[in-house]
């Protein structure tokens, strides 16, 4: 059963939205004080830790669809071979038909905690928003992000 986590912060940059819910529908929510709420909640010192397989995913349910027109990743404090360096971006009316809207290959970051602004190169107004993480800096087994934010 894949556990749904309630974000009343704002994981929509400006946008307080009350209701929106984070989960990873690959079932790589992590564990404790490392699961996937911590990569929702406005805090860089925090990070979400799972095991890594290719399509690892993390996926934003909303209350009502919005025009999202970017994201931002903040990454983890420590170990530089467990950042994401590919991924897609999905989004979705209905959680069920997803369409990839960005994507991006080999990213790499310059320092830890940095936060990194990307383009949603096909917007479009969703309800859902899928990122399926498909390569590491160095091909650890281990993931990790601080946070994700959709602006």
């Amino acid at each position: 059963m894949k556990k749904r986590v309630l974000c009343t912060a704002s994981i929509l940059g400006a946008f307080a939205l009350s209701g929106a819910i984070v989960t990873s529908p690959s079932g790589n929510e992590g564990k404790g004080q490392e699961g996937i709420q911590k990569s929702a909640d406005r805090n860089h010192n925090t990070k979400w830790f799972s095991e890594f397989n290719r399509g690892l995913s993390w996926q934003l349910e909303l209350p009502v669809a919005q025009f999202l027109q970017s994201y931002s990743f903040v990454y983890g404090n420590d170990e530089p071979a467990r950042d994401p360096k590919s991924w897609i971006v999905e989004g979705s009316a209905d959680g069920k038909t997803f369409t990839k809207i960005a994507e991006e290959k080999d990213v790499k970051f310059d320092s830890r905690l940095q936060e990194k602004e990307f383009s949603i190169a096909s917007s479009g107004s969703y309800r859902f928003y899928r990122i399926v993480f498909t390569g590491l800096a160095a091909g650890n087994d281990g993931f990790q992000i601080a946070e994700i934010e959709f602006k």
